[in-house]
Parts: structure tokens; sequence; C-alpha cells
């Protein structure tokens, strides 16, 4: 007879939520920060994310689709098997399904690595406590399916909140734009949450495709955007001959100055390319609302262990408590839900 305590411990939800969190507390809060911290911008952080995700997503379903073809001449797999696609084929059929979500995890990349930059990880992680609500509201208001309403669920949620709020609390390098920032990159990570969840409903596809083609999508905008600022910078007359020749001097100083960061811009490219793998492949295990609770439980323990690793602030006995009430929290509220 199977135990069921080893049943629930070797389930995939269990063995995926486990591996995204412990990718994300430790290899994304070292990588990311340490990246920033040796004089990188939010906007390099998030352009390495998004290259090194699309590179590794590429190659990994070249290999992917190699491994697969003998399989397919005894005729187990269809010719128009996701598995055996291209990845140009992949993100031209699955391009229009993942466009919400690719701009979601745009704006939730991008603005966390602003967040960082600005105000350090505890700000911003306290912050985003407030992700299980914004999820739970969006499910209400239609865009998923509604979440539980009995009071110990509520009640879960709450004390979730309070305690990822009093592991972070304590810290004194709060800076207004970004808090902002960090709110801003909450509420996208909640789109972000319900609209990959409809697409992987919809597509199938696995947690690293659904991470290619979303950070195909993510990069071409990112290159839009800094098109457009081209553009715009010029139209409007803002950049004289003397600006023009000091922009060609930084950029070169930012070329030789990322050249120097490679070891760390290659970590948080993996980093990235693994903490949103296993992200995808989570959601498409879980309702949306579960998905942002044990992100909840995650963000604690990247406040852990982000003051661990560099000392950002010392941990008090409240802060201790929070990171306790934040575990018992989502524990509770993965049992009553």
């Amino acid at each position: 007879m199977d135990d069921p305590t080893i049943k629930l411990l070797t389930s995939p939800v269990v063995r995926v939520g486990a591996a995204w969190i412990s990718s994300s507390v430790v290899l994304s809060t070292y990588s990311n920060t340490a990246f920033l911290q040796a004089g990188a911008s939010g906007w390099q952080l998030t352009m390495t994310r998004f290259v090194g995700s699309l590179l590794l997503g590429f190659a990994q379903q070249v290999l992917v689709a190699a491994s697969a073809r003998p399989t397919k001449r005894s005729g187990s797999l269809s010719l128009t098997s996701d598995a055996l696609m291209s990845p140009p084929r992949l993100f031209k059929k699955h391009a229009k399904t993942y466009l919400l979500p690719a701009l979601s995890l745009l704006s939730a990349n991008l603005f966390n690595s602003m967040a960082l930059k600005n105000t350090g990880i505890t700000i911003t992680y306290v912050t985003k406590c407030v992700i299980p609500i914004f999820t739970s509201l969006l499910c209400l208001l239609g865009f998923g399916p509604h979440p539980s309403k009995n009071l110990s669920s509520i009640a879960s949620m709450a004390v979730l909140c309070t305690g990822i709020a009093l592991a972070s609390a304590g810290n004194s390098s709060f800076h207004l734009p970004g808090f902002i920032f960090a709110l801003i990159s909450s509420i996208s990570q909640s789109f972000l949450t319900v609209f990959s969840k409809q697409a992987s409903n919809a597509s199938g596809l696995t947690g690293p495709q659904a991470q290619f083609v979303m950070a195909t999508l993510g990069l071409l905008g990112l290159q839009g955007m800094q098109v457009v600022k081209t553009i715009g910078a010029t139209s409007l007359g803002r950049q004289t001959t003397v600006q023009i020749v000091e922009a060609a001097k930084t950029a070169d100083e930012v070329r030789r100055g990322m050249t120097a960061l490679a070891p760390l811009g290659a970590l948080a490219a993996v980093a990235g390319y693994l903490e949103y793998s296993l992200n995808f492949g989570f959601i498409s295990l879980v309702t949306p609302s579960f998905a942002a609770v044990v992100d909840g439980v995650r963000r604690a323990g990247i406040v852990t262990a982000g003051n661990l690793m560099f000392a950002e602030a010392a941990l008090s006995r409240w802060n201790h408590l929070g990171i306790l009430l934040a575990i018992t929290g989502g524990v509770a509220y993965s049992v009553s839900s």
C-alpha cells in the first residue's frame, strides 16, 4: 500500500514547487543582487535574464525535438507535436496565446530589477506581500477560478501577508521610487499568474517551452522600447553634438563594464531561465490563488537569504517570527483550499 505522505512529497506539485522555491531563493537572489551591486542597471539585468532565457529555451527545444524524432518514426508522436517543433515554429504557433503573459512578465521583471537597484531586497519584497491579495482580486473579477472564501483560507492569507511584512521589516533603505517600482512589479506579477495559467490551459506547453515563447516576446518588447526611446529623443531634438559624443562614451563604458560583469550576467541568465521555467510549470499544476500564496512563502525565503548573503540588515526576533508566520500561513492555506 502506498504511503500517502510519500505520495504527497513525490507529487509533481511538491517537486516542481520545491525546485522553483529553492532556485529562486538561492540562485536568483544571489545572482540578481550581485549583478546589480557590481554596477549593472535594472534594464541590463532584465535584458540579461531575457536573452539568457531565450538562448537556453531555444537550445532545450532543439534538444527535445531531436531526442523525440526517433519515437516519431514509430508513429507515437504527431508531426505537429510541440515536442517536435523547431523553436521558431513553436514561437510562431503560440506567440498570440502568450502575448498578455509575456507583457506581464516583462513588466514584472523590469520593475522588480529597478526596485532592487533603488531600494534593495527587503523593501522590494515586503511590498510584494500584496501579490496573493491582488491575485485573488483578479480571480474574483473573473480572470481565474474564484479563490476559496472560507474563513480559514482568508485567515491563512492574512497570516501569510503579515508574516512576509514582519520578515521584511526593519530596513532603513526605503526609497519612494523603489517602492513604487516594487508595487508595479507586484501588480504585474499577479496578472502574470492568472494570464499564464489561462495560456497554459489553452496551449498545453511545458514550463520551459512557455518560458521560451514569453522570453522571446519580452525581448522583442525590450528592443521595441529602446527603439522608441531613441527615436523620441532624436525627433524632439534632445541630443546635441556634445550629448551624442557623451552618449557614445557612456555606451562604450557600459560595454566594457558588461564584459567585466559577464560571469555574474551568465549566472543571472541561468537563474532567470530556471526560475520562470519552474514557475510556469508550477502554475500549470495549481490554481492562480494557490500559486500566489506559495510565491509569498518563496519571497519570505528571498528576504531571509538576501539578508544572509548581503547583510542588508540584521534579522530581529520580529523578522524570525515573520518567517515562521509566512511559512505557517502558506501551509495552512494549501490545506484549507
